[in-house]
Protein backbone atom coordinates (compact mmCIF):
# COMPACT_ATOMS: atom_id res chain seq x y z
CA UNK A 1 0.00 0.00 0.00
CA UNK A 2 1.58 3.31 -0.87
CA UNK A 3 1.89 5.87 2.26
CA UNK A 4 -0.70 7.88 2.37
CA UNK A 5 -0.85 11.78 3.09
CA UNK A 6 -3.97 11.91 5.60
CA UNK A 7 -6.22 9.81 3.31
CA UNK A 8 -4.93 10.24 -0.19
CA UNK A 9 -2.44 8.68 -1.46
CA UNK A 10 1.18 10.35 -2.24
CA UNK A 11 0.88 8.86 -5.96
CA UNK A 12 -2.27 10.60 -6.10
CA UNK A 13 -0.66 14.43 -5.67
CA UNK A 14 2.22 13.33 -7.71
CA UNK A 15 0.01 12.01 -11.05
CA UNK A 16 -2.13 15.71 -10.44
CA UNK A 17 1.30 17.70 -10.56
CA UNK A 18 2.50 15.44 -13.71
CA UNK A 19 -1.41 16.36 -14.96
CA UNK A 20 -0.95 19.86 -14.38
CA UNK A 21 2.36 20.15 -16.14
CA UNK A 22 1.93 18.72 -19.30
CA UNK A 23 -1.68 20.59 -18.92
CA UNK A 24 0.16 23.79 -18.95
CA UNK A 25 3.31 22.81 -21.13
CA UNK A 26 1.41 21.11 -24.42
CA UNK A 27 0.11 24.55 -25.81
CA UNK A 28 3.36 25.67 -26.17
CA UNK A 29 4.49 22.72 -28.34
CA UNK A 30 3.30 23.68 -31.66
CA UNK A 31 4.13 27.46 -31.52
CA UNK A 32 7.43 26.54 -30.33
CA UNK A 33 7.64 23.80 -33.31
CA UNK A 34 6.64 26.06 -35.47
CA UNK A 35 8.77 29.37 -35.02
CA UNK A 36 11.97 28.01 -32.78
CA UNK A 37 13.09 29.42 -29.62
CA UNK A 38 14.61 32.66 -31.42
CA UNK A 39 12.78 34.41 -34.84
CA UNK A 40 15.61 33.67 -36.71
CA UNK A 41 17.06 30.63 -38.68
CA UNK A 42 13.59 29.29 -40.54
CA UNK A 43 12.74 30.03 -43.92
CA UNK A 44 11.54 33.91 -44.52
CA UNK A 45 13.72 34.67 -41.27
CA UNK A 46 17.04 36.78 -40.95
CA UNK A 47 19.75 34.08 -40.24
CA UNK A 48 21.17 33.70 -36.28
CA UNK A 49 23.66 35.91 -35.08
CA UNK A 50 24.93 36.55 -31.58
CA UNK A 51 22.22 39.81 -31.39
CA UNK A 52 19.60 37.09 -31.10
CA UNK A 53 20.83 35.71 -27.86
CA UNK A 54 19.07 38.08 -25.67
CA UNK A 55 16.03 36.87 -27.31
CA UNK A 56 17.26 33.37 -26.81
CA UNK A 57 18.22 33.82 -23.21
CA UNK A 58 14.67 36.12 -22.54
CA UNK A 59 12.69 33.48 -23.56
CA UNK A 60 14.29 30.32 -21.99
CA UNK A 61 13.75 32.53 -18.75
CA UNK A 62 10.11 33.55 -19.14
CA UNK A 63 9.34 30.02 -19.82
CA UNK A 64 11.29 29.34 -16.34
CA UNK A 65 8.98 31.55 -14.69
CA UNK A 66 6.16 32.03 -16.26
CA UNK A 67 5.56 28.45 -17.12
CA UNK A 68 7.59 26.28 -14.61
CA UNK A 69 8.05 28.29 -11.60
CA UNK A 70 5.11 29.86 -11.02
CA UNK A 71 2.20 27.48 -11.91
CA UNK A 72 4.14 24.95 -9.70
CA UNK A 73 4.13 27.63 -6.72
CA UNK A 74 0.54 27.89 -7.08
CA UNK A 75 0.32 24.11 -6.92
CA UNK A 76 2.21 23.84 -4.23
CA UNK A 77 1.08 26.91 -2.36
CA UNK A 78 -2.81 24.87 -3.07
CA UNK A 79 -0.99 21.62 -1.55
CA UNK A 80 0.25 23.23 1.73
CA UNK A 81 -2.85 25.42 2.01
CA UNK A 82 -4.60 21.91 1.72
CA UNK A 83 -2.54 20.02 4.47
CA UNK A 84 -2.97 22.99 6.44
CA UNK A 85 -6.91 22.79 6.31
CA UNK A 86 -7.18 19.73 6.57
CA UNK A 87 -4.28 18.84 9.21
CA UNK A 88 -7.06 18.33 11.53
CA UNK A 89 -4.48 19.82 14.72
CA UNK A 90 -1.81 17.44 14.25
CA UNK A 91 1.34 18.54 14.81
CA UNK A 92 3.32 16.54 12.31
CA UNK A 93 0.75 17.64 9.12
CA UNK A 94 0.68 21.49 10.80
CA UNK A 95 4.30 21.21 10.52
CA UNK A 96 5.12 19.81 7.41
CA UNK A 97 2.41 21.92 5.64
CA UNK A 98 4.09 25.26 7.10
CA UNK A 99 7.26 23.92 5.52
CA UNK A 100 5.98 23.50 1.69
CA UNK A 101 4.25 27.10 2.23
CA UNK A 102 7.43 28.55 3.82
CA UNK A 103 9.87 26.67 0.64
CA UNK A 104 7.35 27.69 -2.01
CA UNK A 105 7.98 31.20 -0.62
CA UNK A 106 11.12 31.39 -0.27
CA UNK A 107 11.85 29.70 -4.08
CA UNK A 108 9.98 31.95 -5.40
CA UNK A 109 11.83 34.96 -3.75
CA UNK A 110 15.06 33.42 -5.36
CA UNK A 111 13.62 32.76 -8.52
CA UNK A 112 12.36 36.57 -9.22
CA UNK A 113 15.60 38.04 -7.44
CA UNK A 114 17.94 36.05 -9.66
CA UNK A 115 15.79 37.47 -12.29
CA UNK A 116 16.24 40.67 -11.07
CA UNK A 117 20.00 40.91 -10.90
CA UNK A 118 20.62 39.26 -14.42
CA UNK A 119 18.35 42.03 -15.25
CA UNK A 120 19.94 44.88 -13.36
CA UNK A 121 23.39 43.64 -14.61
CA UNK A 122 22.78 43.39 -18.35
CA UNK A 123 20.97 46.78 -18.41
CA UNK A 124 23.87 48.70 -16.28
CA UNK A 125 25.80 47.12 -19.47
CA UNK A 126 24.52 47.47 -22.75
CA UNK A 127 21.80 50.16 -21.40
CA UNK A 128 22.76 52.50 -18.69
CA UNK A 129 21.65 56.38 -18.10
CA UNK A 130 17.47 56.82 -18.86
CA UNK A 131 17.64 53.32 -20.80
CA UNK A 132 18.02 51.86 -17.55
CA UNK A 133 14.05 52.65 -16.85
CA UNK A 134 12.82 52.65 -19.73
CA UNK A 135 13.74 49.28 -20.57
CA UNK A 136 12.61 47.85 -17.17
CA UNK A 137 11.21 44.47 -17.81
CA UNK A 138 12.39 41.73 -19.97
CA UNK A 139 16.02 41.88 -20.51
CA UNK A 140 17.10 41.82 -24.04
CA UNK A 141 15.75 45.14 -24.25
CA UNK A 142 18.64 46.42 -25.06
CA UNK A 143 19.57 44.27 -27.78
CA UNK A 144 16.33 44.76 -29.51
CA UNK A 145 17.79 47.98 -29.97
CA UNK A 146 21.02 47.50 -31.02
CA UNK A 147 22.70 48.94 -28.19
CA UNK A 148 24.35 45.61 -27.47
CA UNK A 149 25.27 45.42 -31.42
CA UNK A 150 26.55 48.69 -31.69
CA UNK A 151 28.70 49.29 -28.43
CA UNK A 152 30.42 46.25 -29.04
CA UNK A 153 30.84 46.79 -32.80
CA UNK A 154 29.01 43.34 -33.42
CA UNK A 155 28.69 43.24 -37.31
CA UNK A 156 27.23 40.65 -39.69
CA UNK A 157 29.18 39.62 -42.75
CA UNK A 158 27.98 42.96 -44.44
CA UNK A 159 29.47 45.41 -42.48
CA UNK A 160 25.40 46.13 -41.42
CA UNK A 161 24.22 46.22 -37.57
CA UNK A 162 22.83 42.77 -37.42
CA UNK A 163 19.45 43.98 -36.60
CA UNK A 164 19.21 46.12 -39.62
CA UNK A 165 21.89 44.68 -42.18
CA UNK A 166 21.82 41.49 -44.54
CA UNK A 167 22.36 38.31 -42.67
CA UNK A 168 24.50 35.81 -43.73
CA UNK A 169 25.98 37.39 -47.03
CA UNK A 170 26.98 40.39 -48.85
CA UNK A 171 23.74 41.49 -51.88
CA UNK A 172 26.09 41.97 -55.27
CA UNK A 173 26.81 45.71 -55.62
CA UNK A 174 25.08 47.30 -58.23
CA UNK A 175 26.75 47.79 -62.08
CA UNK A 176 26.35 50.72 -63.93
CA UNK A 177 23.64 48.23 -65.94
CA UNK A 178 21.31 48.27 -63.19
CA UNK A 179 17.91 49.76 -63.64
CA UNK A 180 17.30 52.93 -61.56
CA UNK A 181 14.82 53.13 -58.78
CA UNK A 182 11.47 53.99 -60.10
CA UNK A 183 9.45 57.33 -59.93
CA UNK A 184 7.51 57.31 -56.42
CA UNK A 185 3.77 57.87 -56.37
CA UNK A 186 2.04 59.77 -54.70
CA UNK A 187 1.49 58.46 -50.85
CA UNK A 188 4.95 56.57 -51.32
CA UNK A 189 8.09 57.12 -49.28
CA UNK A 190 11.43 56.23 -49.93
CA UNK A 191 13.90 53.64 -48.44
CA UNK A 192 15.84 55.96 -45.87
CA UNK A 193 12.34 57.76 -44.94
CA UNK A 194 10.95 54.32 -44.41
CA UNK A 195 13.86 53.23 -42.55
CA UNK A 196 13.66 56.02 -40.29
CA UNK A 197 9.93 55.66 -39.69
CA UNK A 198 10.90 52.01 -38.76
CA UNK A 199 14.07 52.68 -36.14
CA UNK A 200 11.90 55.36 -34.85
CA UNK A 201 9.04 52.64 -33.90
CA UNK A 202 11.74 50.28 -32.26
CA UNK A 203 10.60 48.06 -35.93
CA UNK A 204 13.45 45.63 -36.94
CA UNK A 205 14.10 45.15 -40.96
CA UNK A 206 15.84 41.67 -41.15
CA UNK A 207 17.98 42.55 -44.20
CA UNK A 208 19.42 45.57 -46.55
CA UNK A 209 17.87 46.85 -49.44
CA UNK A 210 17.48 44.87 -52.51
CA UNK A 211 19.69 46.61 -55.59
CA UNK A 212 17.18 48.23 -58.10
CA UNK A 213 14.94 45.73 -60.46
CA UNK A 214 16.88 42.41 -58.43
CA UNK A 215 14.51 39.93 -57.22
CA UNK A 216 14.88 39.00 -53.43
CA UNK A 217 15.38 35.60 -54.10
CA UNK A 218 18.18 36.40 -56.65
CA UNK A 219 20.16 38.06 -53.99
CA UNK A 220 22.34 35.62 -51.95
CA UNK A 221 20.94 35.62 -48.53
CA UNK A 222 18.41 37.55 -49.66
CA UNK A 223 17.22 41.45 -49.23
CA UNK A 224 14.58 43.41 -48.10
CA UNK A 225 13.39 46.33 -49.82
CA UNK A 226 10.61 49.03 -48.16
CA UNK A 227 11.59 51.67 -51.34
CA UNK A 228 8.00 52.53 -52.48
CA UNK A 229 5.76 51.48 -49.39
CA UNK A 230 2.99 53.40 -48.57
CA UNK A 231 3.63 56.29 -45.52
CA UNK A 232 0.06 54.76 -44.48
CA UNK A 233 1.45 51.00 -44.79
CA UNK A 234 4.86 52.64 -42.17
CA UNK A 235 1.93 54.54 -39.99
CA UNK A 236 -0.25 50.81 -39.92
CA UNK A 237 3.48 48.94 -38.71
CA UNK A 238 4.08 51.70 -36.37
CA UNK A 239 0.26 51.52 -34.66
CA UNK A 240 0.85 47.43 -34.70
CA UNK A 241 4.27 47.75 -32.84
CA UNK A 242 2.61 50.79 -30.37
CA UNK A 243 -0.93 48.40 -29.12
CA UNK A 244 1.07 45.49 -29.67
CA UNK A 245 3.84 46.31 -27.48
CA UNK A 246 6.09 43.49 -29.16
CA UNK A 247 8.87 42.38 -30.48
CA UNK A 248 7.99 43.31 -34.51
CA UNK A 249 10.76 42.06 -37.03
CA UNK A 250 9.41 42.96 -41.02
CA UNK A 251 10.87 40.28 -43.36
CA UNK A 252 9.18 41.38 -46.19
CA UNK A 253 8.26 44.50 -48.20
CA UNK A 254 8.56 46.29 -51.81
CA UNK A 255 11.07 44.15 -53.07
CA UNK A 256 10.85 42.65 -56.76
CA UNK A 257 9.09 39.06 -56.55
CA UNK A 258 5.79 39.07 -54.74
CA UNK A 259 2.83 38.39 -56.58
CA UNK A 260 1.39 41.73 -57.84
CA UNK A 261 -2.10 42.97 -57.44
CA UNK A 262 -3.77 46.58 -56.80
CA UNK A 263 -3.33 46.01 -53.28
CA UNK A 264 0.14 44.55 -52.59
CA UNK A 265 3.69 44.67 -51.96
CA UNK A 266 4.72 46.36 -55.03
CA UNK A 267 2.16 49.21 -54.84
CA UNK A 268 3.37 49.68 -50.80
CA UNK A 269 0.00 48.39 -49.06
CA UNK A 270 1.31 45.23 -47.90
CA UNK A 271 4.36 44.45 -45.39
CA UNK A 272 5.36 40.73 -44.37
CA UNK A 273 6.46 40.42 -40.32
CA UNK A 274 8.24 37.65 -39.04
CA UNK A 275 5.81 34.97 -36.88
CA UNK A 276 6.83 35.51 -32.83
CA UNK A 277 4.86 34.17 -30.10
CA UNK A 278 3.41 37.87 -28.98
CA UNK A 279 2.72 38.61 -31.96
CA UNK A 280 0.61 35.92 -32.81
CA UNK A 281 -1.40 35.84 -29.66
CA UNK A 282 -2.19 39.74 -29.93
CA UNK A 283 -3.56 39.46 -33.56
CA UNK A 284 -5.52 36.10 -32.49
CA UNK A 285 -6.74 38.00 -29.38
CA UNK A 286 -7.39 41.70 -30.86
CA UNK A 287 -8.49 40.55 -34.62
CA UNK A 288 -11.66 39.44 -36.03
CA UNK A 289 -10.88 35.81 -37.80
CA UNK A 290 -13.04 36.27 -41.16
CA UNK A 291 -11.87 32.65 -42.68
CA UNK A 292 -9.42 31.09 -44.83
CA UNK A 293 -7.45 32.83 -48.03
CA UNK A 294 -7.58 31.05 -50.75
CA UNK A 295 -3.99 29.46 -50.59
CA UNK A 296 -4.66 28.10 -46.84
CA UNK A 297 -3.99 31.27 -44.87
CA UNK A 298 -6.03 31.74 -41.85
CA UNK A 299 -6.85 35.85 -41.95
CA UNK A 300 -7.56 38.40 -39.33
CA UNK A 301 -9.31 41.67 -39.77
CA UNK A 302 -8.90 44.95 -38.06
CA UNK A 303 -12.41 46.12 -38.87
CA UNK A 304 -14.78 45.36 -41.64
CA UNK A 305 -12.55 47.21 -44.54
CA UNK A 306 -10.19 47.06 -42.06
CA UNK A 307 -6.05 46.16 -42.50
CA UNK A 308 -5.96 42.39 -42.79
CA UNK A 309 -3.79 39.69 -41.18
CA UNK A 310 -3.18 36.62 -42.83
CA UNK A 311 -0.69 33.87 -41.52
CA UNK A 312 1.50 31.81 -43.91
CA UNK A 313 4.00 29.18 -43.21
CA UNK A 314 6.57 31.30 -42.15
CA UNK A 315 5.27 35.23 -41.58
CA UNK A 316 2.08 37.41 -41.46
CA UNK A 317 0.85 38.66 -44.91
CA UNK A 318 -0.56 42.18 -43.82
CA UNK A 319 -2.52 44.23 -46.19
CA UNK A 320 -2.65 47.85 -44.37
CA UNK A 321 -5.33 50.07 -44.78
CA UNK A 322 -5.36 53.94 -45.11
CA UNK A 323 -6.57 55.37 -41.71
Amino acid sequence: MPKAIGSVPKYAYALAVIAALVFLLLPLAPATAAEGLVPCGNPGQPACNVCYFGELVNRVIRFGIFNLAIPLAILMLLYGGFRYAFSFGNPNNISAATKVLRNTLVGLFIVFAAFFAVDTAIKALVGGGDKFLKTFGPWNDPFKDKSFCEKFSVKSSTGTGAFGGAQGSSAPIASPETPKLPQLESGQINEEHARALAKAADINVNKTPCPPGVEYGAVPGGCTSLYGVKLSTMEGAQRLKESCKCYVLITGGTEVGHTLGDRSHSSGDKLDFALAPELNTYIKKTYKYIGYRADGAIQYQEAPGGTIFAKETSHWDVTFKPK
